[in-house]
C-alpha cells in the first residue's frame, strides 16, 4: 500500500482518524486548530457521500430516485467528477457497480462482510451513468429509478484532495492526507525534491519503490485486501462493470501518481480491472506514473511525458 512519510525537518502535527470505512492519517505543518477543522471536514464529506450511513446525502438521493434532488456542492462535485472519470476511462470506472457489489455480499461495511456458504446472486452488468443527471446551475441532481451509486474509492481520493488543499488555503504551510492508501499533498513540500512516498506490497509490507511527489496525489488499488468468499467463489470489491463480477486479470495491485488523489484512485482501479494491454493503454493515455504488481514482480511505468 501507500504510506505517509514522516519528515523531521519541520514540526508536523500527525493525527490518525477512522473515516469512510478505512484508517486515515493527517500530517499538517500548521496550527492545531487546522487539524480539528480538517477532521470535521472529513466527517462532513463522509456524511455527504457514504453508502454505509443511512442518513447520508447520497442515501437520501437514492430514496428520491426519479425526482430532482437539491444537492450540496460537495455531492455535486463528486458526482460530476465521477461522470467525467467514467467517460475518460471509457467506462472502466463505473460507480453504478453498486448493485453488483451488493449481489456478491458487499452490502454492509467491510468489517461486517463475512465468508458464507450460500452462493452470490447471479451477476449483472453495471447499467452505467446515463440515468444520472446533474444541473450544476440549479444545484440539483436526478437519479434514475433502479440506478445505485457507490462513491467509495473516488470518495476517499477526493476527500484527501479537498482536506489537504483546504488546510493550506486556511493557513497551513503544508498538508499531507492519507485515506486507505490514497494520498494527497498540498503546500510546501518537506524538501525541495518533494514528498518521499514509499510504495509497499499490500500484503507483505515490503517496499517496492519510492516516489517523490511535489503536488497532486497517489493511490493504490488492490484485490488482495478487501476479499471474501461466497460458497466456492472468491470475491473482492473491484468489479468489472461489463459482467458485474470481481475482476480477474491476474494483477494484484496498481499504484498511480497523478495530479490529484481522486484521479490517481480512479486510474489505478480502472487499470487493474481492465488488465494487461488495455490497462497499460489507459495509463499511457492518462500520462501518469504507475506501478503494476503481479506476485513478487513490480513494473514501473512512466508515461508522464506523454500526456
Amino acid at each position: 500500500m501507500l504510506t505517509l512519510a514522516y519528515p523531521d525537518e519541520r514540526r508536523w502535527l500527525v493525527t490518525k482518524v477512522r473515516t469512510m470505512g478505512t484508517r486515515g492519517e493527517l500530517q499538517l505543518d500548521g496550527a492545531m486548530s487546522l487539524v480539528n477543522v480538517s477532521v470535521d471536514r472529513l466527517v462532513a464529506l463522509e456524511q455527504s457521500w457514504s453508502r454505509f450511513l443511512p442518513d447520508s446525502e447520497l442515501e437520501e438521493l437514492h430514496r428520491h430516485a426519479g425526482d430532482w434532488f437539491p444537492a450540496s456542492p460537495d455531492l455535486i462535485r463528486i458526482l460530476s467528477l465521477a461522470v467525467a472519470m467514467h467517460e475518460q476511462t471509457n467506462g472502466w470506472f463505473d460507480p453504478s457497480v453498486r448493485a453488483s457489489l451488493e449481489r456478491i455480499g458487499y452490502d454492509r461495511t467491510f468489517r461486517q462482510v463475512a465468508d458464507e456458504d450460500r452462493p452470490a446472486l447471479p451477476p449483472t452488468p453495471a447499467p452505467g451513468l446515463s440515468g444520472l443527471t446533474i444541473d450544476r446551475v440549479r444545484g440539483m441532481v436526478r437519479l434514475g429509478h433502479g440506478l445505485r451509486i457507490d462513491l467509495g474509492g473516488i470518495g476517499k481520493g477526493l476527500a484527501a484532495d479537498i482536506v489537504a488543499h483546504e488546510a493550506v488555503f486556511a493557513g497551513a504551510r503544508a498538508a499531507c492526507v492519507g485515506l486507505g492508501g490514497d494520498i494527497a499533498v498540498a503546500g510546501e513540500p518537506p524538501t525541495e525534491a518533494g514528498w518521499d512516498i514509499p510504495i509497499t506490497h499490500p500484503l507483505t509490507g515490503e517496499e517496492l519503490d519510492r516516489h517523490l511527489l511535489t503536488s497532486g496525489g497517489m493511490a493504490m488499488s488492490t484485490t488482495l485486501i478487501r476479499s471474501w468468499r461466497r460458497a466456492h467463489e472468491h470475491c473482492h470489491h473491484l468489479i468489472d462493470p461489463h459482467h458485474g463480477r470481481s475482476s480477474d486479470t491476474g494483477i494484484d495491485a496498481v499504484a498511480v501518481a497523478a495530479n490529484s488523489a481522486a484521479r490517481a484512485e480512479v486510474l489505478a482501479k480502472s487499470a487493474l480491472i481492465a488488465g494487461g494491454v488495455m490497462g497499460r493503454m489507459l495509463l499511457k493515455r492518462a500520462g501518469v506514473v504507475a506501478w503494476i504488481v503481479q506476485g513478487d514482480r513490480v513494473e514501473r511505468l512512466d508515461f508522464s511525458g506523454e500526456a
